[in-house]
């Protein structure tokens, strides 16, 4: 992958938590205010349209992606994790489970450091731990 689709594939991942950081205290935000949002970045195109696919990606799947992270995190559950780490765990999880192109180890990296950049100090080994296990689920499962 080009240094430019990484750098694109970040502010998009950054974007996407943000708008999904907004959600948990808007739920019901419009599709309308939700793509303001969005295009009120001043990011290029291909950062927004990346965010919007994990965005809409992340809501359509949410229901699997919150029962993998309940199962997976056994130390906490999903409403006591942190609002900002609950998403970048979320943005992972989708993408390791449903993002087809982004290779599950690529996927934690950047999880890890949306942690470190917009979590709490023990953020990034926290998002490690559940995302590797879901890797791990994973990896199980196709054997």
């Amino acid at each position: 992958m080009k240094t430019e689709a990484l750098g694109t594939r970040r502010k998009g991942r950054e974007l996407a938590l943000k708008v999904l950081y907004q959600m948990e205290f808007r739920p019901t935000w419009s599709a309308g205010e939700k793509e303001d949002f969005v295009l009120s970045d001043t990011g290029p195109t291909a950062v927004k349209q990346f965010a919007r696919e994990l965005v809409e990606g992340v809501q359509r799947n949410r229901t699997v992606l919150d029962e993998t992270i309940s199962r997976l995190s056994t130390a906490w559950k999903l409403d006591r994790i942190g609002s900002i780490e609950r998403n970048i765990i979320r943005i992972g999880c989708y993408e390791i489970l449903f993002g087809g192109d982004v290779p599950p180890a690529a996927a934690i990296n950047e999880a890890i450091e949306l942690a470190k950049q917009y979590g709490s100090v023990e953020a990034g080994p926290f998002v490690n731990g559940v995302l590797d296990a879901v890797r791990k689920q994973c990896s199980s499962k196709e054997q």
